[in-house]
């Protein structure tokens, strides 16, 4: 875009600015950040969605290579709501089926209050994306 400034063959070219920057999946941008960072923020927002925005977003790296990282590392799935994560949770792990077996009725067991208790401890980060798709997160 600089190269084809009208005034290109007769000044230096070097100052830009950011006035739009939409498609950027909530994150917000500033006026003069740079090039590099932005770029390298639409290939990872392009490769891994809006999950990775809302992380992004939320823990707030400068280092987008050391946020796909983490990201990676740590991105649990997409669930309804934070019941249904906690319900998968103990079905993956066989937790579930002992409670079961020791003739427990899951109907009973508060699956809302467990995972609001993990991410109270710190251990899951919660984020949601619309009313009925949460994004589960370990926080190491």
């Amino acid at each position: 875009m600089l190269s084809t400034s009208p005034v290109a063959d007769t000044e230096a070219c070097e100052d830009w600015a950011i006035h739009d920057y939409q498609n950027f999946a909530g994150i917000t941008l500033h006026e003069y950040e740079s090039i590099d960072y932005v770029s390298a923020l639409a290939n990872a927002i392009e490769e891994h969605g809006q999950p990775f925005a809302l992380y992004i977003d939320h823990l707030g790296f400068d280092d987008i290579e050391e946020a796909v990282t983490a990201f990676e590392d740590n991105y649990s799935g997409s669930f309804e709501s934070i019941e249904d994560y906690a319900q998968d949770y103990y079905e993956q792990t066989g937790q579930l089926e002992a409670i079961e077996n020791a003739g427990l009725n899951s109907f009973y067991i508060n699956w809302k209050t467990i995972a609001h208790d993990w991410e109270c401890s710190g251990d899951l980060i919660f984020l949601e994306e619309s009313h009925n798709e949460i994004h589960v997160f370990y926080n190491h």
